[in-house]
């Protein structure tokens, strides 16, 4: 990327895989991600009326094949090395965040505002069956080890 690039702190954040496809369900069927390469989707909050008839089962099944999600394919170069600095878990996102802030001395904002949440009736835990939990562990191998993630 460059010399230039070398000389800013670059940070990005994960997500639990098993959220995130969670989570991508309920925004909008997981259509408005960068991860879409080549995408002209635009983006929408609004859960489309095919994805909500399909159940969160069947549509997983289709977005990983179809979409290919990854958070590795936005946080790696080509040769699978992370070309970031610093990696924040969502999880954890104001303790992280607080922490990068005193890392370079800035001030510390008071609350991260939590924007475009999506609207859940259960826990992710409740969504998967062991079917689809092996699935994503599969589909996510390198960010659940990378990060230390677990189903529980």
């Amino acid at each position: 990327m460059g010399e230039e690039y070398e000389k800013y702190l670059r940070f990005t954040i994960v997500r639990n895989p098993w959220d995130w496809a969670v989570s991508n369900f309920h925004y909008n069927g997981g259509l408005h991600r960068p991860f879409i390469e080549g995408s002209t989707v635009a983006q929408s909050s609004t859960q489309p009326d095919w994805v909500k008839a399909m159940g969160f089962k069947k549509w997983l099944k289709w977005w990983l094949e179809t979409l290919k999600p990854s958070q590795k394919k936005m946080i790696t170069n080509a040769d699978g090395e992370l070309i970031v600095d610093e990696v924040l878990k969502f999880e954890y996102l104001q303790t992280h965040f607080n922490k990068l802030c005193k890392q370079i001395s800035i001030s510390i904002p008071n609350a991260l505002p939590h924007l475009e949440s999506s609207v859940r009736s259960e826990n992710y835990r409740g969504y998967y069956d062991t079917d689809t939990r092996d699935l994503i562990q599969s589909c996510f191998e390198w960010e659940i080890e990378s990060f230390d993630y677990t189903f529980d």
